[in-house]
This record gives C-alpha cells, sequence and structure tokens, in this order.
C-alpha cells in the first residue's frame, strides 16, 4: 500500500496550490516532487506534514496518565504560552519525557480549513504530524533545520522548537536567553551552511547529518487528527462497543484527574499566599498589587544604588525591542516604569513568537494587541500573569 506524505506551509493552500511531495511504500521513498494537487500521484494513504510556523510545540508538566480528548485541561496548562485563547485551539499530546509532556497546540479554525481543503480535492487526510516534533533530539545544544519550503526552524535545547526569519536573528535570540548552548549544529543546504558560519555567533557552529522530511519516523510522531478531528471511519460492531466502554473508563479517569487539578490549585494558591507573604516582608509598608512585579522593581532600584541598569529601564527595554521586533520604524513609542510601548505598522506571527520566547526567558513578558492597520506592542517586567 502507497502513502502520499505531503509538506505543507504557511500559504497553502491559499497562497501557494504547490507543495512538496513523495510517495512511500513499504516505508521507502520511491518518488518525489513539487507540484499542485491535480498533479500529485495517486495513493491508498493521504499523510500531512506541518511546518514549524504552523502550530505550537510545547514541553510542559502535567498530571500522570493524561489521555487525549482533555482540551480544557490542556488549554489551562498552557494559557501562559499561547498567543490567543485556548478555546481557539486544537492540542494533541505527544511523548513523555524526563522533562515533560508534549503537546501540540493548532489554532481550530486554520487546521478546520485545511482539512476542508483535502477534502474538497477527494484526498482526506489520514495522518497529519508536526516536523518539529521529528527533528533530532537536543539537551545543552540548539539545532537549526532548513524546511523544505526554505524556512528556518530553530530548536532550543529540550525547551521547544520555534520558526526564525534569517540567519541573523540567531545571535540576538542567543544573547536574550539565561543560558546559552554548548554549540549549534545546522542540519541547512551547503549555500545557507556558509552563512551560518560566517554569521560570527558566539557559539561554535557544527554540521549535522542530512535530514530527510519525507523518511522521518511519521509512525512513531503524534497524529494531530485526533477527537473532533479524528478521520471519518465506519465502524463494526464490536469498534462501538470498545468505544462505548473506552467512554466509560474515561469518564472515570476524569474524576480522579479532576481530583489532582484541584490539588495542583491548591499547592498553586498557597505558592501565591507565600509571595504575597514575601513581598510583604521585603516591602514593608506598601501596598502589595502585583507581588512579582514590585519585588522586580525593588531590585531595579538596588542595581540603580550601585550604578548599574535595571531589567525594566527604558534603555534595556528598548535594546532588546530593537534586536527582536526589528519591523521598521515605529510609529509610537512611551515609556513607564518597567514598561515599553510601541505601534507599528505590522508584525509577523513567528517574528512575535520568537521574540516571546526569548523575553520570557530573561524574565519580561510580550503583550501584542492587533487592530485594524496597526500593531501595538508591550514589553514589561513578568507580573505572573497581570497585564503589562
Amino acid at each position: 500500500m502507497a502513502s502520499l506524505r505531503l509538506y505543507l506551509a504557511q500559504g497553502w493552500p491559499d497562497r501557494q496550490r504547490s507543495c512538496d511531495w513523495a510517495l512511500v511504500e513499504a516505508g521507502r521513498v520511491i518518488s518525489r516532487g513539487r507540484s499542485a494537487p491535480e498533479h500529485w500521484p495517486l495513493a491508498d494513504h493521504t499523510e500531512g506534514m506541518l511546518d514549524p510556523a504552523l502550530l505550537g510545540c510545547y514541553v510542559v508538566k502535567l498530571p500522570t496518565k493524561l489521555r487525549q480528548g482533555q482540551e480544557r485541561m490542556l488549554g489551562y496548562a498552557l494559557e501562559d504560552q499561547l498567543l490567543e485563547d485556548p478555546d481557539r485551539y486544537h492540542f494533541a499530546v505527544g511523548a513523555e519525557s524526563a522533562n515533560g509532556t508534549r503537546i501540540l497546540a493548532m489554532a481550530r479554525s486554520h487546521l478546520t480549513a485545511m482539512l476542508a481543503a483535502f477534502d474538497g480535492l477527494g484526498r482526506p487526510l489520514d495522518r497529519l504530524v508536526a516536523a518539529a516534533e521529528l527533528l533530532p533530539p537536543t539537551q545543552e545544544d540548539w539545532l537549526l533545520w532548513q524546511s523544505p519550503a526554505q524556512t528556518l526552524a530553530l530548536q532550543i535545547g529540550s525547551r521547544g522548537t520555534c520558526p526564525v526569519e534569517a540567519v541573523a536573528d540567531i545571535g540576538p535570540l542567543m544573547a536574550a536567553t539565561t543560558a546559552s548552548p554548548a554549540q549549534l549544529r545546522i542540519i541547512v543546504t551547503p549555500e545557507l551552511s556558509v552563512e551560518v558560519h560566517s554569521a560570527g555567533l558566539p557559539v561554535p557552529v557544527v554540521d549535522g547529518d542530512a535530514l530527510d522530511w519525507a523518511s522521518l519516523g511519521w509512525e512513531a510522531a503524534t497524529n494531530l487528527l485526533v477527537g473532533s478531528f479524528r478521520p471519518r471511519r465506519k465502524l463494526g460492531g464490536r469498534w462501538r462497543k470498545a468505544l462505548l466502554w473506552g467512554g466509560v473508563a474515561l469518564g472515570l479517569y476524569t474524576v480522579v484527574s479532576l481530583g489532582e487539578w484541584a490539588g495542583m490549585a491548591w499547592q498553586s494558591a498557597k505558592l501565591k499566599q507565600n509571595i504575597q507573604n514575601t513581598a510583604h516582608m521585603a516591602l514593608p509598608g506598601q501596598p502589595i498589587l502585583a507581588p512579582l512585579a514590585q519585588l522586580a522593581a525593588a531590585a531595579d532600584l538596588q542595581q540603580h544604588r550601585r550604578g548599574e541598569s535595571g531589567i525594566g529601564d527604558f534603555i534595556v527595554l528598548a535594546l532588546r525591542a530593537a534586536d527582536l521586533l526589528a519591523t521598521g520604524s515605529a510609529q509610537e513609542i512611551s515609556y513607564e516604569t518597567g514598561r515599553l510601548t510601541m505601534q507599528f505598522d505590522s508584525l509577523d506571527a513567528g517574528r512575535e513568537k520568537t521574540a516571546r520566547d526569548a523575553l520570557a526567558m530573561a524574565g519580561l513578558e510580550l503583550r501584542v494587541a492587533r487592530q485594524a492597520g496597526a500593531v501595538r506592542v508591550a514589553i514589561a517586567i513578568d507580573a505572573n500573569g497581570e497585564q503589562p
């Protein structure tokens, strides 16, 4: 039985109908090419791989034995890392490791439109995986990969994968992290390899082995087509009975899991109270509204008294914004204590995610508000969920 594997990047199929494809039989690629859907070869199954720019790939600590279908719990765990409301995302639970559980998150509207496009072509998807999940694992090293769509994906140790617009963005990203990688491994074309080696990065750069997207371990990858997006199949009586018992088991497990989450909520409340008490002790006589932000501001004050710059100073925030958000001239810029606000004509979603991750590692929070013809950006000391 033959499977048609497709590499799906931003713009497909609205702005770009062609994509890279490979025909696989018995685990071996027998032909490949790049073309529009009407020229794809026939196959028994159709599978898709998503470019890292199309979804989020996270590693988080979750209660034991979490099962697929508990989107509300997954959304709660990722709420601070998602760009939009968790209800707008579809989640898939991946493999577990010592660092936590891998969670894939994709906008429901985008996934719905993509699957509808395949149905309209008469090629419904049987499987959908994430390229970011199948990149070689890293710990202390960072990994740079150029996709078939010529986009760059940067895997930051065990913390996840994010898209990068250009090689020039890697240096500022490393400078903004609290711990630099031991080295940067690259899986790229020969031309881009020369560019990376000559970029003057602050860590050693080594060439990794070649990587073929079509030959990666698709069978072991997490399939995003689960829950309400599961491919429709006709089921016999035996399968219906199995699903019934599975639903009963899932219901029982949900009750147990809710107990675990209630315990976590209690621990969270206790931690917040401890932080509040610490702030009262460190800042006697002051009303405590946002304890972490106020403690950070107090630390800034001590640095100022020693003649040093603080994390929330205008020049520090402005330099970080210039390095990470380089989108041209800002229309407006304003500063209040610990917060820098700017307005741009536009801000690429990939750059926004890269900046958000880099700032979070430095103890800062990025908030973005998109309006008609303008994007407002605020960078401030991370107040643990408080609005900057």
